[in-house]
């Protein structure tokens, strides 16, 4: 059955909820909507650069986005299947041509076998419109992505878990000029984790990713290959220190290797720590500080290597009414010429700078609203894709 036909089958009124002896479904309603104002929505470096993409120097819009969706939950015995279907519509007041409908859907069934084995079986799909914060064409294009996965868990001990997981993700883009960048990624990851009763663990993993561009041209292949092979290994941690700190920390290696351009191939480490302190129950700090490293597309790089800092302030004085803060301080380096002049550019080198603050409310129990500010400032040696921007959204979600 489709998503869309239990979605229909679910409406029905008086089989909205219902239990017998086989199981139960639970039905989740939802209606959500969003009203933005941003002053640089094609992340453009300057009002000259925005006469020469756009014609003009107007860069700001406001969008008006809804959303209404429908979560299903169906349990047999100790199975439980999941589906979600959600469809969404956003209007521009200026850009009128990147008005546009999307949808996300989502079908898994968590499975459990025995006392000890369990995982689940999953396919989902987005239809999104693809940001601008990389590429400065101002045209609509709606990506889609689709993410098959399978896992399996094994609790062979109380504090011992195996994980295995097999994902392949698909991403097509609708314009015919960014089909270069569609890809498929198929990644195989396996665990070993140990948890203690207090909450603190260690997990070891391994995986390794495959990515194929199946629709390059031939200077896109000669320039970026058509496929590579990316392995990772890590161990991660988390430590309960006391009953108000915790530490969260990553440290692993990541190795990238690509079939037409050996000389694109790299290695770097990977690492990430994050300490959250709640000194008081209204209160929480969370401080985090993270290196890695990415693949990209770019004429004179194929992957960033990123430096981040990040310090969010929580406080929620009532259990309706909180306040989030977000600041993050990034410095990305673009790696990974081929070896052979392409741009005739420098290297890329950006810092990028956010700073946003959230307020939110919840009226009552199925009803939450919040309201963001937000801005973000890029610095870098290569002037076309440095830019600043600040917006504020407000939005509201509905759960019946």
């Amino acid at each position: 059955m489709t998503l869309l036909r239990l979605a229909l089958f679910a409406s029905l009124g008086p089989m909205a909820n219902y239990a017998c002896a086989e199981g139960q479904i639970d039905l989740k309603p939802y209606v959500m909507g969003a009203y933005t104002y941003d002053d640089n929505v094609f992340r453009l470096a300057s009002k000259d650069q925005a006469r020469l993409i756009l014609g003009n120097e107007a860069m700001s819009d406001r969008m008006a986005f809804a959303e209404a969706g429908i979560n299903a939950n169906f349990r047999i015995s100790r199975q439980t299947v999941l589906a979600q279907l959600g469809v969404n519509k956003t209007k521009f007041d200026r850009f009128g041509f990147l008005d546009n409908e999307g949808n996300n859907k989502k079908l898994a069934w968590n499975w459990v076998l025995g006392n000890h084995l369990g995982g689940e079986l999953s396919i989902s799909e987005t239809k999104a419109m693809g940001g601008f914060n990389e590429i400065r064409n101002p045209l609509l294009n709606m990506r889609t992505t689709q993410v098959k996965r399978a896992s399996i868990n094994w609790d062979f001990h109380p504090s011992w878990r195996l994980h295995l997981s097999h994902t392949e993700t698909d991403l097509t883009n609708g314009l015919e000029t960014y089909r270069r960048l569609d890809r498929s990624d198929e990644a195989n990851e396996g665990g070993l984790l140990f948890k203690t009763s207090e909450g603190n663990s260690i997990d070891l993993t391994a995986k390794q990713t495959d990515t194929n561009y199946p629709a390059r041209d031939s200077f896109s292949a000669l320039v970026f290959g058509n496929k590579h092979q990316q392995r990772e290994l890590g161990v991660n941690v988390t430590w309960h220190a006391t009953g108000k700190m915790i530490f969260n920390g990553r440290l692993g290696s990541v190795e990238r290797t690509y079939a037409e351009l050996s000389q694109r191939n790299s290695k770097d480490w990977t690492g990430q720590l994050n300490v959250t302190w709640q000194p008081t129950e209204k209160t929480s700090l969370i401080a985090g500080a993270s290196h890695d490293s990415y693949a990209i597309d770019d004429l004179a790089a194929t992957y960033v290597q990123s430096e981040k800092l990040t310090f969010m302030p929580i406080w929620k004085p009532t259990s309706k009414l909180g306040l989030q803060g977000n600041l993050v301080y990034e410095n990305r380096s673009y790696q990974g010429d081929p070896g052979f002049v392409l741009g005739g550019g420098p290297q890329r080198e950006e810092t990028q700078k956010t700073a946003a603050l959230t307020l939110s409310y919840d009226p009552y129990e199925k009803i939450k609203t919040q309201l963001t500010a937000q801005k973000i400032k890029r610095d870098g040696n290569v002037a076309g894709y440095v830019y600043e921007t600040n917006s504020i959204m407000a939005n509201v979600r509905v759960d019946f």
